[in-house]
């Protein structure tokens, strides 16, 4: 759950000991020194999810030492002892970005419900007031709404889906990842298939991986590889596709 400012909790990668750096860590340094220095890292890293900033070695861990040069060395830390800039946009900053997006689709989702609801106050049951009333209102006419209802009624689930993608800088889904995802916003709607991608782990980029983990996480049957009806091809279909 996001804190204030930061977050309590944060991303791990759990591959990280295969990664370039920390194997050039692990061979430039002693067995001690390397885990010493893994430590401070993860230690500086939870700093950065704790106050959604980045944070330096310094300021986390002063009696750190030489070790903090060795990170620097291998490239896990700039220059002044902080998280790479890459390193906190992949991942904190992710999450930041994420969790706006959220704040803003549901501050959009109450403006909207607002609308609706003075636009309903203003009705009245009154005979002669229908009676006066013209047929394009009635009738709910697009020449009787303002711009901005307009744009609202345009703004349908799938559009939703979209912009959340192109907000979060995946490509637009094409083929049977967008057959998919048009299945999974009409049996489930745009709200909990984009609640599911604000809560995606880091390593989720592309419009395919998000498509699959809304299909897991709302869908797993067919994710699993049966076919209920209405919900696309099966997991096997789709692999065939993809690899055509």
């Amino acid at each position: 759950m996001p804190r204030s400012q930061g977050f309590a909790r944060g991303d791990l990668d759990a591959a990280f000991p295969l990664d370039d750096k920390f194997l050039a860590l692990r061979g430039r340094v002693s067995v001690a020194r390397y885990y010493e220095a893994t430590g401070i890292y993860f230690h500086l890293a939870a700093a950065c999810w704790r106050e959604a900033e980045r944070k330096t070695a310094d300021k986390v861990g002063p009696d750190a030492g030489e070790a903090v040069a060795d990170l620097i060395a291998v490239g896990l830390l700039d220059a002044d002892g902080s998280v790479t800039k890459r390193a906190f946009a992949n991942t904190v900053g992710r999450a930041k970005r994420q969790r706006r997006a959220a704040s803003d689709r549901q501050a959009r989702n109450r403006a909207q419900k607002s609308r609706v609801t003075e636009r309903d106050d203003d009705v009245t049951d009154s005979d002669s007031a229908t009676s006066r009333a013209s047929p394009s209102v009635l009738n709910g006419t697009d020449s009787d709404r303002t711009g901005t209802e307009r744009k609202n009624a345009r703004e349908t689930p799938r559009r939703i889906v979209h912009r959340w993608l192109t907000d979060h800088g995946a490509g637009a889904p094409v083929g049977w990842v967008n057959t998919t995802l048009n299945e999974l916003v009409k049996v489930y709607g745009a709200d909990r298939v984009c609640a599911v991608w604000d809560g995606a782990p880091g390593d989720v980029r592309t419009s395919k991986q998000y498509v699959q983990l809304a299909e897991r996480a709302l869908a797993p049957a067919h994710a699993n590889g049966t076919k209920p009806k209405g919900l696309g091809p099966s997991a096997e279909e789709a692999e065939r596709a993809f690899r055509h």
